[in-house]
């Protein structure tokens, strides 16, 4: 995924979490921590991440705790996530400086909404599953912010190709050529467009002009 982007890995470093979350500093500020913010402050913070249940196991609870630790420990200057963390993001702008750490910067991305309901997995590695969920996504009429298929244009499928001027997609009985990210949304809302008839986007057949 990073050379898809274009993202030099020569200097990638991959860091198992147990080589620092069995040390007493981490387990020592795990306890600080947990003494600083209260039972609300930690549920908030996980809220768009842990799944909660009437009878949710404690492990929960210590979620945003380990991971607002992991930018010290990690020792991290920017941290990248999804939407869905903005809250835990929050969190660890006010919790580090209790502990004495500095704040760290943050960077978002869109969540990109799966392609048969619910957000987007990156669990699935066979890229063949993967493209024959994109082959059968459908892009339904005046959905913009469920939209599937209009989702992954814009989010993966533009900008991997640098594609943020022109892009053809194939399109019953031609082509039809979308000129910017601003004018697909507002096509999607067309009345004249039925169901069958918008936006199919299979990957392999998406192109630059």
């Amino acid at each position: 995924m990073l050379r898809a982007v274009g993202v030099s890995t020569e200097k990638l470093k991959f860091v198992l979490g147990s080589s620092y979350q069995r040390s007493p500093d981490y387990i020592l500020d795990m306890y600080r921590l947990g003494s600083l913010i209260s039972e609300h402050d930690a549920k908030r913070a996980g809220a768009e991440i842990v799944n909660r249940t009437d009878n949710a196991p404690l492990s929960g609870l210590l979620y945003s705790v380990l991971q607002v630790l992991y930018e010290q420990y990690l020792d991290v200057d920017v941290q990248f996530g999804g939407l869905d963390q903005r809250k835990l993001f929050i969190a660890a702008k006010e919790w580090s400086p209790k502990l004495g750490y500095k704040q760290r910067a943050h960077i978002m991305n869109p969540m990109v909404p799966g392609l048969h309901g619910g957000k987007m997995s990156s669990s699935e590695p066979a890229k063949e599953v993967v493209s024959k969920k994109i082959d059968n996504a459908i892009a339904i009429p005046q959905a913009v912010e469920v939209n599937e298929g209009l989702a992954f244009a814009e989010h993966v499928l533009l900008p991997a190709s640098s594609s943020r001027g022109t892009s053809k997609i194939p399109h019953r009985p031609g082509t039809r050529w979308f000129w910017s990210l601003w004018f697909i949304p507002r096509l999607t809302r067309c009345t004249m467009i039925t169901r069958n008839d918008v936006l199919t986007l299979p990957a392999s057949q998406t192109s630059r002009r």
